[in-house]
């Protein structure tokens, strides 16, 4: 079925975990939006929360919901935010799904800008660019997207500050990984795999605050089975469609996913015994050598690929790759987490 059918176009999907003194930015931002004549349902779906997030999101509906935007206040058992989300997207209407955490917040001009991109293209997914942000609100940093560049469509894995297609979702039945981390990234990738036109816009328009006290941010920290990158990446593998957007990508896919497996082993080694980082070199680098053993050929000499990616993260790939295969990543590992 066709969302746009239901009258709605734009579901925002809000997880809430004890969130009862945080989400009125996220929501003040959704009510900002300049997007007369259309209709957005935000739906706030809470995680078992113990502060009473539910009864204040139950209370506070009458005061944010307008002619264009309604509000739909769910509550399900604590399963983390992976689920959290699916459980949204089950409930949603729109013709569009937008996803906003609870403690972040969009510009004014977030939704027009990304539905007019949308609705000109044709495309499944619109990709804009993200602020990171302190506990005040004052930018650390911005990651502003290329169009130009095509590897700007991979650059960010978070699900934020971009439209997905409803009908892409339901027609093959996706959803988030029940992980503790990357789940975000599963899902783009799966949504990748199926979508067939995506397109990257230079707007930012979403402000993501970096918490380092968040569970999410710990999470990389700690290793164990439900932390497990390459039980998420098996289940991607899986899953991935044939004929959507990553048909004919498998260099993309094989640099996606030897950076990333990287990027885990270098932030996770960091915070982990010396026993622990050998297994983890073992299983990651076995995994690359089972499904994309041309990982190797990312060397000094590949500086230039892929074109938009920042040199300094193609150099700690090579750099990494080359310290495997001297047999000196142990070692280097070992001074990394003295430093």
């Amino acid at each position: 079925m066709d969302m746009s059918s239901t009258g709605i176009d734009i579901s925002i999907i809000i997880p809430v975990y004890n969130g009862k003194n945080k989400i009125s930015k996220a929501l003040n931002s959704v009510l900002k939006q300049n997007f007369s004549g259309h209709k957005i349902e935000v739906i706030m779906v809470d995680d078992g929360s113990k502060d009473g997030s539910f009864d204040y999101l139950e209370s506070i509906k009458k005061a944010y919901e307008t002619r264009e935007i309604m509000l739909v206040a769910l509550k399900k058992k604590n399963e983390g935010v992976a689920l959290t989300r699916n459980y949204g997207l089950k409930k949603a209407n729109g013709k569009y799904i937008m996803f906003l955490d609870q403690d972040d917040w969009i510009e004014d001009r977030c939704l027009e800008t990304l539905w007019i991109q949308a609705e000109k293209t044709n495309s499944d997914l619109i990709i804009s660019g993200v602020n990171m942000v302190d506990d005040d609100g004052r930018i650390i940093e911005t990651w502003s997207l290329d169009p130009a560049k095509e590897w700007n469509k991979y650059r960010i894995t978070a699900p934020w500050g971009r439209l997905f297609r409803k009908k892409i979702i339901d027609e093959n039945n996706l959803s988030f990984f029940n992980t503790k981390i990357s789940e975000d990234l599963y899902f783009n990738m799966l949504f990748f795999s199926y979508a067939e036109k995506i397109d990257v816009i230079s707007y930012v328009g979403y402000n993501w605050v970096q918490d380092k006290l968040s569970e999410s941010h710990n999470n990389w920290k700690k290793i164990s089975e439900e932390r497990n990158p390459l039980r998420m990446l098996n289940e991607l593998e899986n899953k991935m469609g044939t004929n959507g957007y990553l048909k004919n990508k498998r260099e993309e896919k094989q640099y996606f996913f030897t950076k990333y497996l990287i990027w885990y082993l270098l932030y996770c080694g960091k915070n982990c015994t010396a026993e622990e980082t050998k297994i983890l070199i073992n299983n990651i680098f076995g995994w690359l050598d089972m499904h994309y053993p041309d990982y190797k050929k990312y060397s000094w000499k590949r500086l230039g690929y892929p074109k938009g990616e920042r040199i300094s993260v193609k150099a700690t790939v090579s750099l990494t790759i080359l310290l495997y295969q001297l047999k000196l990543l142990p070692i280097f590992l070992k001074i990394y987490r003295e430093i």
